[in-house]
């Protein structure tokens, strides 16, 4: 069995825009697990409001954030049996450089097993909203690894369940469940959460490398356009030259006819 954790703290630069996306998704799966979830900042001088495009993505996938203005990560916040998931590798080095909590600290990425950092969101909404799905991957994916010995636990020491679960569990199973028959759908379970896993990791290197790809595309894009404005203005600069030669020579040319015009004037005077 895994390690438990009590306590989940989605970190990230100014708690405005991917922790807070982060959060709203792992409260969403998490349901009545004993499992603390909360977002925090690395630089908050001062609380200031979540991203409206963040807001505006939530909204749009029917999460609402839990806070409306960014709080700062202290040590209080901090407990053993805490697990802190930062959106870049160099604020994970900066929490253990700074506070050297008593905790597990990890990369969201990484804590899931891929290397580097999600795409940061910029932009326009639709950008926001490849951010978004790429952190439901993560989160997603992360979630299984810190919900599993949770569940077993559970599972080991049945606890009163609430209301809605107690509904649910009467829905799904017969009341005269045998012994045999539970081993049976706690394997097939395991089963269907393996697939499931796999076919999110899948889905997740997919997404990533399309927003990758994505964002490369735009860039490339700006830099044509760029090279199209320049190769623009070199051609108006040519015309512009090529006319002023011309008006140069034509001037050349009215100067040398005055220049004999007088001279033959001369002669005749002289004659």
């Amino acid at each position: 069995m895994g390690k438990q954790y009590r306590k989940i703290i989605l970190a990230g630069a100014d708690n405005i825009c991917e922790s807070i996306m982060s959060e709203a998704i792992f409260k969403n799966i998490a349901g009545d697990r004993p499992l603390e979830i909360i977002s925090r900042g690395l630089v908050v001088l001062f609380p200031e409001p979540v991203n409206p495009k963040a807001e505006t993505v939530l909204k749009q996938n029917n999460l609402q954030p839990s806070k409306h203005y960014s709080e700062e990560l202290t040590i209080d916040d901090v407990t053993a049996d805490t697990l802190i998931l930062t959106m870049k590798e160099s604020q994970a080095q900066k929490i253990i450089a700074t506070m050297d909590p008593d905790c597990d600290i990890a990369t969201l990425r990484g804590f899931v097993g891929y290397k580097g950092d999600p795409v940061t969101p910029s932009g326009d909404v639709e950008n926001y909203q490849l951010a978004f799905e790429h952190l439901d991957l993560l989160v997603k994916a992360a979630a299984q690894i810190i919900f599993a010995p949770i569940d077993e636990e559970l599972a080991k020491e049945p606890k009163p369940l609430s209301p809605r679960l107690a509904e649910k569990v009467v829905k799904q199973l017969p009341e005269a469940l045998d012994e045999q028959e539970a081993v049976q759908e706690e394997d097939e379970q395991d089963t269907a959460r393996m697939e499931c896993k796999l076919q999110t990791e899948k889905k997740l290197e997919e997404e990533y490398w399309e927003v990758v790809k994505k964002t490369a595309e735009r860039e490339a894009a700006r830099e044509a356009a760029k090279e199209a404005e320049v190769s623009e203005y070199k051609l108006l600069y040519e015309e512009i030259k090529a006319k002023n030669k011309s008006d140069n020579r034509s001037d050349d040319a009215k100067n040398e006819e005055n220049e004999q015009n007088v001279e033959n004037a001369e002669k005749e005077n002289e004659e």
